[in-house]
């Protein structure tokens, strides 16, 4: 219905200037493909089956819009601007719980993600968060009159930028207002123009990050001493990719520099930690934390690293990098599953009922209070695995543990 409108809207305007904006929810869920989409690629899994259906029906969508501008005569003088807003959802929640949903769907009908059929790359994680996976989105102009075609940009721009850019690509002046945006005419014009921005920064809902340069610092907000500052780095696989390598904490205070000063005024330090701990147990850390960078190309030997890697999602994985922490070793969580220990949790919880209220160093019992606090009660015996995941989550960033999902 809304692409139905948007042609003809095209049609009733294309002998005069007109702004138009269409904002496809897909491929957010709930994904609902329709027509030829709706039983396409049968042969490939699930999640990646429904995600590819409804990429697929919005790429059709942007499809029949564009003809319209190409039968209308008009596309060579329009400006079209295509961007995500975020990276993929892994959201798997359970159906619709409530009669008379906003959504229209029955009670028990499903309504997530699938877990996530999306793709990042080598960039690390998903919608929700700091990391590139979940920022770094596509952005497209098109405007064949006047900008160059068929080129790739790797300079930062943000969205902002995207109504001071349209202002000048239409010879429109400015408000008299400070923008936070700038133009990316420069940008689009050429390849070796600096961006526009020497720092971002980005807050959403409870965290935030800033961005300088090929430095970023994320963080958790009203807690200290949780910054995770990561280095963004250019592979020489892809001239638009990058990754970001987990680079230990930072310091809290004491200094005025700017996130890449600070990771700098460090790295002499955190060399000699890498030659004390090419021994004994300290090789067996390398291996594993080399896991998590394999995707460096250009990694240099004095990188820093954390003291203890834990790799895995079970609540005992868990349970240990939030003891370690605690105990203030630097420490970092590998997740492989992008689950916080939510499917074993149930092991945690029974570990308390049996009287063990010390195991993990009083985690246990820590579980259970928050468990039965979810649902609003003084005991439970069992409970859901999303419960069970969120007070992980909890437990995880009281205790200011970095986790990567590898």
């Amino acid at each position: 219905m809304m692409v139905g409108e948007a042609v003809k809207y095209i049609e009733a305007n294309r002998d005069s200037p007109f702004l138009m904006y269409v904002a496809f929810n897909l491929p957010n869920y709930p994904e609902q493909p329709i027509g030829k989409f709706a039983s396409a690629y049968a042969d490939m899994p699930m999640p990646r089956q429904s995600y590819t259906r409804v990429i697929s029906l919005v790429d059709d969508h942007i499809g029949r819009i564009l003809n319209k501008l190409d039968e209308a005569g008009i596309a060579d003088n329009t400006i079209v601007i295509m961007m995500g807003d975020n990276g993929h959802s892994t959201e798997n929640l359970k159906g619709v719980r409530v009669n008379n949903h906003a959504s229209g769907y029955p009670k028990g009908h499903y309504y997530s993600a699938h877990g996530g059929g999306g793709n990042t790359g080598k960039r690390i994680d998903h919608k929700g968060n700091f990391l590139e996976g979940g920022i770094r989105v596509q952005a497209i102009i098109r405007y064949p009159k006047t900008l160059p075609k068929k080129v790739v940009r790797d300079q930062m721009v943000t969205v902002m930028d995207w109504f001071p850019t349209v202002l000048e690509l239409a010879e429109i002046p400015k408000p008299d207002v400070t923008l936070d945006g700038r133009s990316m005419f420069p940008v689009i014009c050429d390849a070796k123009a600096p961006s526009a921005h020497k720092v971002l920064h980005f807050d959403w809902p409870n965290s935030w990050a800033v961005r300088e340069g090929n430095w970023k610092l994320i963080g958790i907000r009203n807690q200290k001493r949780n910054y995770h500052p990561l280095r963004i780095t250019q592979s020489r696989r892809s001239r638009t990719g990058s990754e970001e390598l987990p680079q230990g904490k930072a310091r809290t205070g004491g200094s005025s520099a700017g996130p890449a000063q600070q990771m700098g005024q460090r790295r002499e330090t955190q060399a000699q930690r890498r030659r004390q701990m090419m021994s004994g147990i300290g090789k067996l850390v390398l291996a594993v934390l080399c896991m998590v960078s394999a995707f460096a190309d250009d990694t240099t030997a004095d990188e820093p690293l954390y003291d203890i890697v834990v790799y895995g999602d079970s609540s005992g994985a868990v349970t240990a990098a939030v003891a370690a922490k605690r105990q203030g070793r630097s420490v970092i969580l590998v997740n492989p599953t992008r689950f916080l220990g939510s499917m074993s949790a149930s092991g945690l919880g029974a570990t308390d009922f049996l009287g063990k209220r010390s195991t993990f160093g009083g985690i246990a019992s820590e579980f259970y209070d928050a468990t039965a606090a979810a649902y609003g009660k003084t005991y439970v015996r069992s409970f859901e695995p999303h419960v069970g995941q969120q007070v992980f989550d909890k437990l995880v960033a009281d205790a200011c543990v970095p986790v990567v999902f590898n």
